[in-house]
């Protein structure tokens, strides 16, 4: 059929395309797309509308697509970056700075130490709450000191009224074995000095065995006394020639 009207576009150019199949249809060729649809009036053809489009300004589009994909991935992937950083430093880094300070303590076993609250969150109070466990625990640790150094104390002070003690014993009995001694001298004349004699060989031959300190004083006071029982016997018979 003949044209009724027509209109293109400036700078632009078609031809009218007719309706030879169904009522509607598409078609793409020489880079533009044509639609037809026909016009019907009382059930009976009486023309077609057809439009007819380029596909440039289509392929720009999708080429603006495929160009902003890349660059959109891109951008998102720097921006999630950022934000994983900025975590990292707000979340984890206290978290990991938190567990080198108790990696720290149970290895040096320093109670002094504190970790440092950067946030006023979550982690902010973890990191408090690590700090008062801390300070509870250096206290104890104090506190046991002084109860260490208050009983090492006492036992010092008990240990030298000890050896205090023992020494004094010890003079006493060393004083009460020379009176002794003295005493069966005075009894027996004839065998001064035999008692000192001895208890010195005697102990001389204690060292050259070996035997301790405390054998060889043993020894020497034995010594000294071996003639204790001259004391019961009558000095006539003593003395007697």
């Amino acid at each position: 059929g003949d044209v009724f009207a027509s209109y293109v576009r400036r700078n632009g150019h078609g031809n009218p395309v007719p309706l030879t199949g169904p009522h509607r249809q598409y078609s793409f060729q020489a880079g533009k797309m044509t639609y037809a649809q026909s016009v019907v009036l009382d059930g009976e053809r009486i023309g077609t509308i057809s439009l007819q489009s380029g596909l440039s300004g289509f392929y720009r589009h999708l080429a603006f697509r495929a160009l902003i994909l890349p660059l959109s991935i891109i951008v998102s992937a720097a921006v999630a970056y950022l934000i994983i950083s900025r975590l990292q430093k707000v979340v984890t880094g206290p978290v990991i700075s938190l567990s080198g300070l108790m990696d720290a303590v149970s290895r040096d076993r320093d109670y002094s130490v504190r970790a440092i609250r950067e946030t006023n969150d979550e982690i902010g109070s973890l990191v408090t709450g690590f700090n008062e466990m801390l300070a509870q625990i250096q206290e104890r640790d104090v506190e046991l000191e002084a109860h260490r150094k208050h009983l090492e104390g006492i036992v010092a002070e008990r240990t030298s009224q000890l050896a205090g003690a023992y020494e004094r014993l010890q003079r006493a009995l060393d004083e009460m074995v020379e009176t002794m001694a003295i005493i069966v001298e005075v009894k027996d004349p004839y065998t001064a000095g035999h008692q000192k004699r001895v208890a010195k060989l005697a102990t001389a031959l204690a060292a050259e065995m070996g035997l301790g300190p405390q054998e060889q004083n043993s020894i020497r006071i034995a010594c000294l006394l071996h003639d204790i029982g001259k004391i019961q016997v009558p000095a006539e018979i003593l003395s007697k020639p």
